[in-house]
């Protein structure tokens, strides 16, 4: 794993448009985040593993992770093969820890999105939203 120096785009500016579609209403959320950064993968390094403590989720920028579900040290079971603007990591938000192993299948990046930040914009959002189904007007 290198964290890149490479400027972080804007989400609302980034090259995948799967995620980031301009259609989509919510595609400017991810350019709050202060705090993300590029990290890349060599093929076959582990984003993470099964059951570590969650330190955040992943946008691939490029390249190619495979979520699997390890049953022995030499075995694994595909859950799902992730690909450029997928978001990995979300399951493991409310758990704290991540449910499934993550491994890049080809030289990979990902934007990295702290978990203490996906906190606090969630909060935001959870107020806003209490706030308007109470207010009178």
């Amino acid at each position: 794993m290198r964290t890149s120096q490479l400027h972080v785009p804007f989400c609302s500016k980034c090259k995948n448009s799967i995620f980031c579609d301009s259609n989509n209403p919510l595609h400017t959320i991810g350019d709050i985040f202060q705090s993300k950064k590029i990290v890349r993968y060599d093929k076959d390094e582990y984003l993470y593993f099964k059951d570590d403590t969650s330190a955040g989720i992943y946008c691939i920028y490029s390249g190619g992770v495979k979520i699997v579900n390890p049953i022995s040290l030499s075995q694994d079971i595909t859950i799902h093969s992730a690909g450029n603007g997928e978001i990995i990591g979300l399951n493991s938000i409310k758990a704290r820890h991540h449910v499934y192993s993550a491994i890049a299948t080809e030289e990979t990046e990902v934007c990295f999105i702290p978990l203490y930040e996906i906190t606090e914009m969630m909060n935001v959002f959870s107020n806003l939203s209490e706030k308007i189904q109470h207010s009178k007007y």
